[in-house]
C-alpha cells in the first residue's frame, strides 16, 4: 500500500458514508411519511367509529323515551319488579344479629377454648380412672380370700398394743 492509497480510501469511504447517510435520511423520511399516513387513517376510522357509537347511542336513548312514554306503567311495574328482586337478593346476605354478635359467638368461643384447655384434664382423668379401677378389680378379687373375723381379730390386737 503506498501513500497514495490512503487518501483515495479515505473519499471512497467518505463517499460512502455520505451515500448511506443520504440513504438512511430517505429512509427515515418514507417511514415518517408512513406512520403520518398510518396515524391519519386510524385517526378516521377513530372518528367514523364515535360517531357511530354516537348515533347508535342517541337512536337507543330516542327509542327508550319513546317506549317510556307509550309504556308508562309497563316500565314502572318493570322497574319496581327489578327493585323486588335487588332488594330481595340484598335482604339474603346473612347479617349476624345482636344476640349472634354479642353472646352466641362470645359463648361460642369461650366453650372451644375451654374444651381446649379441659380435653388434655379429661384424657388423664380417663386414664387414671381406668388404673384406679383395675386397681380395685384386682382388690375385690384379693378381697374373696381374706377371712374378715381373722382381719378383725389381727386389727383389734394391734389397737389393744396401742
Amino acid at each position: 500500500m503506498n501513500e497514495d492509497s490512503i487518501p483515495a480510501a479515505a473519499n471512497t469511504a467518505q463517499q460512502y458514508a455520505g451515500e448511506a447517510r443520504e440513504k438512511a435520511t430517505q429512509t427515515a423520511e418514507q417511514l415518517r411519511d408512513q406512520a403520518q399516513h398510518y396515524a391519519g387513517q386510524v385517526r378516521d376510522q377513530a372518528q367514523q367509529v364515535a360517531s357511530q357509537v354516537r348515533d347508535q347511542a342517541q337512536r337507543a336513548y330516542s327509542e327508550s323515551d319513546q317506549y317510556v312514554r307509550q309504556n308508562p306503567w309497563t316500565v314502572v311495574l318493570g322497574a319496581a319488579g327489578l327493585g323486588l328482586l335487588v332488594g330481595y337478593a340484598l335482604a339474603q346476605r346473612h347479617e349476624p344479629s345482636l344476640r349472634d354478635r354479642y353472646v352466641s359467638d362470645p359463648l361460642d368461643h369461650a366453650r372451644d377454648a375451654l374444651y381446649s384447655i379441659l380435653a388434655p384434664v379429661a384424657t388423664r382423668v380417663q386414664k387414671e380412672y381406668g388404673h384406679a379401677r383395675s386397681a380395685l378389680e384386682d382388690a375385690a378379687e384379693n378381697f374373696k380370700d381374706v377371712d374378715p373375723a381373722k382381719q378383725a381379730s389381727r386389727l383389734g390386737r394391734k389397737l389393744r398394743f396401742w
